[in-house]
C-alpha cells in the first residue's frame, strides 16, 4: 500500500512537471522581415537579400537561426546606413515602415553567414553606409552570437560586428572575412571588425577569426563584472595609424591565449 501511495505521489509530480515544461516555438523564414513575436526561434529556410536593412528584431527572447544560409545586405547610394540584423529598441531602417521599431533582450542569433554587399556592382556603389554593420545592438541585453561567417565589401564601412551599451554577451566561433580597404577617419568612425562599446555584466569572447581590414581586429571598452576575451586569430592588413590588432579599456578585462 505504501509502495503504491509513493508511487502515486511520484507520478503526480512529474506530471506537474513536465505540465510547467515550454517549448520554444519555431517559424519558418524565407525572407527578410521584422522578428517580432516574444519566445520564437526563427529558422531560415533559403539564402535571402535586401537593398537595405534585412532583419530587424523586436521582442524579447528570440533566436535567429540562419541554419547554414546566406543573408545579404545592401546599403543603397545616399542612404546612411543598413543592416544585416539591428537589435536596437529606437531603431527605425530608413527602407522599412515605422513599424520597425527594433529591439529585444535575450536575442540569439546563429548558424550561417551575412555578407554585405556581394556583387562587384553593389561594391562598387557603396561609397555611404558607413555606419553599415552585419550585425549591430545596442541596448538589447543578454546577447549570444555564435557559429557566423561575416563578411563586408563596402569602400568606407565603420564596423562588421558591432555592440553597444549591451550587459552580457557572449560571442564565439565567428569568421569575419573583413575586405573593407579604406576609412574615413582613423579617429572616428575608424574601422573594427568587431567593436564592444560601453559593456556591462559578463562577456566572454572566443574563437573569433578575422581575416583583413585596414585599421583595428577588436575594440573593447566597458566597465564589465567580467570579459574574457581568449583563443581568437587576428590576421589583419593594418594601413593606418592608431589601429591595433586588440585595442582594450575598461575593467575586469582578461585576455590571453590570443595570436
Amino acid at each position: 500500500m505504501i509502495k503504491r501511495v509513493l508511487l502515486i505521489i511520484t507520478f503526480i509530480i512529474f506530471i506537474a512537471l513536465v505540465s510547467n515544461i515550454s517549448y520554444a516555438q519555431i517559424v519558418n523564414v524565407t525572407d527578410c522581415q521584422l522578428l517580432n513575436q516574444d519566445g520564437i526561434e526563427y529558422i531560415l529556410q533559403n539564402d535571402v537579400s535586401s537593398d537595405g536593412t534585412c532583419f530587424a528584431v523586436d521582442g524579447d527572447d528570440i533566436t535567429l537561426n540562419l541554419n547554414g544560409y546566406t543573408v545579404e545586405f545592401y546599403n543603397p547610394p545616399s542612404w546612411d546606413y543598413s543592416f544585416g540584423v539591428i537589435c536596437h529598441p529606437s531603431y527605425v531602417p530608413p527602407d522599412r515602415p515605422a513599424s520597425w521599431t527594433g529591439g529585444g533582450n535575450n536575442f540569439k542569433i546563429m548558424n550561417g553567414n551575412i555578407i554585405q554587399a556581394a556583387s562587384s556592382t553593389k561594391i562598387a556603389d557603396y561609397e555611404f553606409g558607413t555606419m553599415s554593420h552585419t550585425i549591430y545592438s545596442r541596448s538589447c541585453h543578454n546577447i549570444e552570437i555564435s557559429n557566423l561567417t561575416l563578411t563586408a565589401n563596402s569602400n568606407n564601412d565603420a564596423t562588421i560586428l558591432r555592440l553597444r551599451s549591451i550587459q552580457n554577451a557572449i560571442v564565439k566561433d565567428v569568421i569575419i572575412n573583413n575586405n573593407v580597404k579604406t576609412i574615413l577617419n582613423r579617429h572616428y568612425p575608424g574601422q573594427n571588425s568587431v567593436l564592444i562599446e560601453g559593456g556591462s555584466g559578463e562577456y566572454d569572447i572566443h574563437d573569433i577569426k578575422i581575416y583583413g581590414g585596414p585599421h583595428h581586429g577588436m575594440a573593447i571598452g566597458g566597465d564589465f563584472d567580467s570579459c574574457e576575451v581568449y583563443d581568437n586569430e587576428i590576421r589583419h592588413d593594418q594601413a593606418y595609424v592608431n589601429g591595433y590588432a586588440l585595442s582594450i579599456s575598461g575593467d575586469n578585462i582578461d585576455v590571453h591565449n590570443n595570436n
